[in-house]
Order: C-alpha cells, then sequence, then structure tokens
C-alpha cells in the first residue's frame, strides 16, 4: 500500500493507536492499520476504523462513567416514557434517544448527568417537563428557581411558572 500523505511505503502493524476524542487522548491495541515510516502517517481499512471508533468510545465511556446504552433505555422505561418524550425532556432531537440506545452515538457527559438527575432527584422531571412548557418567547425574561427536595423528600419551594413578562 502506498502512503498517502507522502507517496512512501505502508506496513501493517497492530502498534498501539493514539487517537484524540472529545479533547482527550486514547490508545488502543490491536487494531490493525498501515504506518508510513517514513511520515508517520497510518492509515485503516473501513472495518478497522469502525473497530478503532468502538473501543475509544468504550475507553471514553469507562473513564467518565457514562450510562451504557442499556442503561439508558432502562431509565427511560422504567419512566414510563417513549423516546418521543425522553427526547423532549432532555431538549435533544428526534432520533436521538434511539441512537444513545442502540449504541450508534455516545451522549456527552452533561446530558448524561441530566439523565442521572432526572431519575435520582425527586422533582426534577416535573421541573424539566414545566420548564418545556414556558413560551421561548418569554425564556429569557424567565428565572425559575429550583430547590431540590429536602432530606425528607418535601420541595423546600414550588417554583412558580407564570410568567413575569407584563403585555
Amino acid at each position: 500500500m502506498i502512503c498517502s500523505e507522502c507517496g512512501g511505503t505502508l506496513r501493517e502493524t497492530r502498534e498501539p493507536v493514539v487517537e484524540e476524542y472529545r479533547g482527550e487522548r486514547f490508545s488502543v491495541s490491536g487494531i490493525r492499520h498501515f504506518v508510513c515510516d517514513a511520515c508517520g502517517n497510518y492509515e485503516l481499512l473501513a472495518e478497522d476504523a469502525d473497530l478503532l471508533s468502538e473501543k475509544i468510545a468504550a475507553q471514553y465511556e469507562e473513564r467518565h462513567k457514562l450510562l451504557t446504552p442499556a442503561e439508558i433505555r432502562e431509565t427511560r422505561a422504567s419512566l414510563g416514557m417513549t423516546q418521543v418524550e425522553f427526547e423532549e425532556l432532555l431538549g435533544v432531537s428526534s432520533p436521538t434517544c434511539s441512537r444513545w440506545e442502540n449504541g450508534v452515538v455516545q451522549q456527552s457527559k452533561t446530558v448524561d448527568r441530566l439523565i442521572r438527575v432526572i431519575a435520582g432527584v425527586s422533582g426534577a422531571r416535573e421541573f424539566l417537563e414545566q420548564l418545556g412548557k414556558v413560551s421561548t418567547a418569554n425564556y429569557a425574561a424567565e428565572i425559575i428557581p429550583f430547590i431540590p427536595p429536602t432530606r425528607g423528600g418535601a420541595h423546600a419551594v414550588t417554583p412558580s411558572f407564570e410568567s413575569t413578562k407584563e403585555g
């Protein structure tokens, strides 16, 4: 094979591949790839590139303790929500939930935390549902406080969702 960068000869190897993903460096061993000793470029066949992507995503998931696709599906199901309802609650477009649940796309750390809050904090789901009902025209003028439940489980403050905008 010929290097697409310098025209040198590529050699097959399974040496560790170091890649950047979401601003972090990951090293994956055992992936077949072709390296040019002249310029350092490496190239992958399509199936090996897919495998590399899967392994890097798995390392990222493990490093950040992200919910797995099955855990996302179980969380949504435990809330009694369809994928579309869950997407609306999270403020993401369709078919994002399906992609997360099937492992096609990995959720961000922010969304992962939001899913955990919805599942684990009493009143969080209801708060987000009410927030979704606030008119986007009034959204910038709205300040909706959220006070987490006290240890006893009761909310210290019940937020008001009435518009404060006059007119």
